[in-house]
């Protein structure tokens, strides 16, 4: 790229496949802003006329004490600016404007809270709400309705990394829309205090949760360079590329292309292939099947909660536990950085939420479940369940004076395993949430997930479910105290009798097992190979006195995700259990909605049972 050292660049952006750089002569008696165009985005000549925004600055600022500035399309007339300046003590503050036209701009004062460069993410909402990306020494987000009035999400989004080209303070560098995904680029200084350029993506769904992450730098600043005479221009999107473009020295400009197969292999960028249908998918179950459950006609039952943070972004995959005739949840909820903890809600009738936590009621601090330590060094390559660390997917299980949980324990850097932790049942119900210290009852390094707790001792023993895959499998011990306990778990994801089966596919359980005059109730969540990715859920029934052995298991789903809340989410097409209680002699369950909400749905036990046990018999049996 031609060196431009005469003039002073501020931004490059896109238009109609074609580069733009914004620029103004540094001598010229009145600022004006011009642009020079490019068609490969490498050489630039001079256009006519001068930039819209030319007449906003001559009017509303003074050019010469702009830092940073990027201009976003926010539609096909909309443009917003942004930019900072440095107060009379050096303080940098982000101001913008807008523009409706692209020719008439409207300056707002400075953004309240924010002393860094930050941009917004381009032609994209989400719920209504424009996102902007900030930051001077990790990535926050800031959210509005109207460009104007801005609320900045507590907690950040992206942190540095040990040991990584990223271990020291990140910077937003430029947003881009991309296919599926946000691009956001940031700067960052490696061990040897070189400026880099790394990348994230971020999901449409959930613009605060990181799908991806660089594991180099992009681009690393050259020896002869001088980091802070180091300013990028634009990063901006071609064909088969990115090309990004730094202003270096007294203003020479050079451009960087970042290569998909080389250097930015995302994953977007890979082709996806239709899958062909191996077979038609199974007939659509009858409405009014006695083992279909009715869901709440005003489902979900608990949804986020924007004015929390810690449950801003979901909230879903609730335990359920009926005391005193009320039925008690514990629900897994999730900040927009992806870190899950446990609030708290109740209801008389199961269906009608009437209490609300504020706070947490548990939240992660052991190793093992927090991304505080050494650990973090090496990053777990996906994230579990959704979320980057935390406590999820509660069950809960009441044995005489003392309610047991069982959770995933995830804490960013190794698989997920299994946590169990009590707490006494007078405490839980007076809300005084002094839970015992959690341990790990399975085998570190192993991903487990799904294991519930018997309601009772059998033949004497506690009795933990831990695998209904390729077997039931469950161990006997002397006591749940997490100290004493370590279970080795094998299971698989294999198919069990034949591929006709609508639950070919089985995941793993889901509410801890209920206690009926037909044997164990047990509730899990299968998938079918001929209708991928949607999770469903089924019933069987376990001996009363050797729940190793299968009675009865539904031939068809009992739940589907086929309504809204189950489809648009952080997760579409899920329905996840994890809570289900007897109440009044219909069942309720609780489950998981698109990893966002909280629904619950329901039925006549007793009609439920009889159908169950006249479906036939199980057709997997516990291998001997």
């Amino acid at each position: 790229m031609q060196t431009l050292s005469y003039l002073r660049a501020f931004d490059i952006y896109t238009k109609g496949g074609r580069a733009y750089l914004i620029y103004s002569f540094p001598r010229e008696k009145e600022y004006f802003f011009r642009l020079k165009e490019s068609t490969d985005f490498f050489s630039f000549i001079d256009t006519k006329g001068r930039l819209s925004i030319s007449s906003f600055f001559r009017s509303a600022e003074n050019p010469d004490t702009i830092k940073e500035l990027s201009l976003s399309r926010i539609s096909n007339e909309k443009s917003f600016l942004t930019y900072t300046k440095e107060d009379s003590h050096l303080r940098t503050h982000l101001y913008s404007a807008l523009s409706s036209d692209g020719k008439k701009w409207k300056k707002t004062d400075a953004i309240p809270g924010i002393h860094s460069f930050g941009t917004i993410a381009p032609w994209y909402l989400f719920e209504k709400q424009y996102i902007l990306y900030f930051g001077d020494s990790a990535i926050r987000i800031a959210t509005s309705t109207d460009l104007k009035e801005w609320h900045i999400i507590p907690g950040s989004i992206l942190k540095p990394r040990k040991g990584y080209f990223d271990q020291s303070t990140l910077r937003v560098a430029r947003v881009l829309n991309v296919g599926d995904y946000i691009a956001l680029f940031y700067f960052a200084k490696n061990k040897h205090k070189k400026l880099c350029l790394g990348v994230v993506l971020l999901d449409k769904q959930a613009p605060g949760r990181v799908v991806w992450r660089s594991e180099s730098a992009l681009w690393e600043q050259p020896d002869h360079w001088v980091t802070n005479k180091i300013h990028i221009l634009g990063i901006v999107q071609t064909d088969e590329n990115f090309v990004a473009y730094f202003k270096h020295g007294r203003g020479e400009i050079f451009a960087h292309t970042l290569r998909y197969d080389r250097e930015v292999e995302f994953p977007y960028t890979k082709k996806k292939t239709q899958a062909k249908k191996e077979k038609k998918s199974p007939e659509k179950k009858k409405e009014d099947s006695p083992l279909v459950l009715k869901r709440f006609y005003d489902n979900p039952i608990i949804e986020p909660k924007r004015e929390n943070h810690w449950e801003a972004l979901a909230t879903f995959n609730s335990a359920a536990l009926c005391l005193d005739n009320k039925v008690h949840l514990i629900y897994r909820a999730q900040d927009h950085g992806g870190i899950s903890v446990f609030g708290y809600a109740s209801s008389t009738d199961g269906v009608h939420i009437e209490e609300r936590s504020d706070t947490p009621v548990y939240f992660p601090h052991e190793v093992f479940e927090t991304s505080k330590g050494k650990s973090t060094l090496h990053p777990y390559p996906v994230p579990s369940g959704g979320g980057w660390g935390g406590c999820e997917d509660p069950r809960l299980t009441q044995i005489d004076d003392t309610i047991y949980m069982i959770y995933i324990a995830f804490n960013g850097s190794q698989p997920p395993g299994v946590a169990l932790t009590s707490i006494k049942v007078d405490d839980f119900l007076n809300k005084i949430w002094k839970w015992q210290t959690p341990r790990l009852i399975s085998r570190p390094g192993q991903i487990q997930k799904n294991w519930v707790i018997f309601p009772e001792k059998i033949n004497g023993k506690f009795a933990v479910l831990h695998s209904i895959t390729p077997q039931v499998s469950i161990d006997y011990l002397d006591s749940l105290n997490p100290d004493d306990v370590l279970i080795d778990s094998y299971h698989t994801h294999q198919q069990y009798a034949n591929k006709e089966r609508w639950d070919n596919i089985v995941r793993g359980v889901g509410a801890p097992p209920l206690k009926t005059e037909y044997g164990w109730l047990i509730l899990y969540h299968a998938m079918d190979f001929r209708d991928p990715n949607r999770y469903k859920v089924g019933a069987m029934l376990l001996d009363i006195d050797d729940p190793t052995r299968i009675i009865a298991r539904c031939t068809e789903p009992i739940l589907e995700p086929d309504e809204k809340y189950e489809n648009e989410g952080l997760k579409n097409g899920v329905v996840y259990v994890c809570g289900a209680v007897i109440k009044d002699g219909t069942l309720f369950v609780y489950y998981g909605g698109a990893d966002m909400f909280v629904a619950v749905a329901s039925t006549p036990l007793q009609t439920f049972l009889e159908e169950l046990l006249s479906s036939g018999k199980a057709s997997f049996q516990n291998k001997k």
